[in-house]
């Protein structure tokens, strides 16, 4: 695929869901599985009261494909690719918490975030890592990437599983040539890293296949590239239709 794009959102990067109940704010709070099986999200408002529904990008999208089969081809949906450092999908599953919930609230929100994260897998959902601190690696040393992806090893592989995807957080990438070389390259790569998705800061998506891995540039969905950048998305979105005037700060 030439053409890779990815979403990001004030609250969370690459679909990070934050943990508890966000009163009235607007944003679902976490992930859960519908009575049909299938990934959904709750979400609290304004009132206090707990609804369950297309509240953010999974369930929008589920909706949208069981409206349009032909959407998604042979299946495919998206691939998800979670931070660690506030735990996943809504569940607090980072040792942070582990010490302020205790063992058996603990063992439950893993629990729940296992059966969700079953379901993604079900429903035809990839995942990747999304670095475990949101930390750029591309000005990080080997040492300080080494420990941030111990903590991902820790607290997200019993949840999620060994990934073979490495999403680069913030705009950060660890070479800047297009062949890929060198002490960062081949730690990540020790860990099973296959593909590796980094940014692409004018716009040209780009796909590079070499003989070890799978390096792809992806533009970013935001508010600020659909305002500032429309060209970037032409033949893809048409900006002028999807942002709201009203939310653009003058």
């Amino acid at each position: 695929v030439q053409d890779v794009f990815s979403f990001e959102f004030d609250r969370a990067y690459v679909f990070n869901f934050e943990d508890g109940y966000l009163n009235g704010d607007g944003f679902a709070h976490k992930i859960v599985v519908g009575a049909d099986g299938y990934p959904t999200c709750e979400y609290m408002d304004a009132n206090g009261q707990i609804h369950v529904g297309d509240y953010d990008l999974v369930p929008i999208l589920e909706s949208f494909i069981k409206q349009n089969p032909t959407f998604s081809y042979k299946g495919a949906r998206a691939v998800l690719a979670p931070s660690g450092y506030d735990g996943i999908f809504g569940y607090r599953i980072n040792a942070g918490a582990k010490a302020t919930m205790g063992e058996e609230a603990y063992a439950r929100e893993c629990t729940n975030a296992k059966t969700v994260v079953d379901a993604l897998r079900s429903a035809g959902y990839e995942l990747a890592c999304y670095t475990y601190e949101n930390a750029p690696y591309g000005r990080y040393s080997l040492g300080e990437i080494q420990a941030d992806m111990n903590k991902w090893n820790e607290e997200v592989v019993p949840i999620l599983g060994n990934l073979d995807i490495m999403v680069f957080a913030q705009n950060s990438d660890i070479n800047s040539g297009i062949l890929y070389s060198g002490e960062k390259y081949d730690y990540l790569k020790s860990l099973g890293f296959n593909y590796f998705l980094g940014f692409c800061s004018d716009g040209d998506s780009f796909t590079f296949i070499a003989e070890e891995y799978v390096r792809q540039g992806r533009v970013l969905v935001t508010g600020d590239n659909l305002v500032n950048q429309p060209k970037w998305f032409t033949g893809i979105i048409a900006p002028e239709e999807v942002v709201d005037a009203s939310r653009i700060e003058e």
